[in-house]
């Protein structure tokens, strides 16, 4: 579990969550084989300050790597989370979905290796109403050349 963990192979976190707020920046998070759906904190979105739901957040430089590498991509996921509320919202997409993964705009050169992102869902917010329109994979806020980067 995650309070007695110390983040090492013998003894890693339970959620990526965990692991980015334990690393420094510049640091590699390797994620063990295997569906990663624990977690689902959530955050404000920088342009409407709307709040969602995503498995991890990342606010600093790192490097997210699969155990076996670039080769890792078919048996390391990020798995989020669709809303499943009966008859509330189209394909999954309402309050209670869960993104897979978010880069804040201060994490600026992050960097996926060997990992598929799979069934994240999340509102879209234009402001003022939610639409439950837009899927949730990956969320990079402040996009610029070389924000991330993403190998397979």
């Amino acid at each position: 579990n995650d309070e007695n963990a110390l983040g090492s192979k013998e003894s890693p976190f339970l959620t990526i969550q965990k692991a980015v707020d334990s690393a420094s920046e510049n640091d590699t998070v390797v994620l063990f084989p295997g569906d990663h759906k624990s977690g689902g904190m959530e955050v404000v979105d920088e342009t409407s300050h709307k709040k969602y739901r995503t498995r991890v957040s990342i606010d600093k430089r790192l490097t997210l790597r699969s155990l076996s590498g670039r080769a890792g991509r078919d048996e390391t996921r990020i798995v989020g989370e669709w809303d499943t509320t009966p008859g509330e919202y189209p394909r999954g997409m309402g309050p209670n979905a869960v993104k897979c993964a978010e880069v804040r705009t201060a994490a600026a050169g992050t960097r996926f290796e060997g990992i598929t992102f799979c069934n994240g869902s999340t509102p879209y917010h234009d402001g003022t109403d939610i639409i439950p329109t837009r899927g949730g994979g990956v969320n990079i806020w402040g996009v610029d050349e070389g924000f991330a980067y993403f190998a397979d």
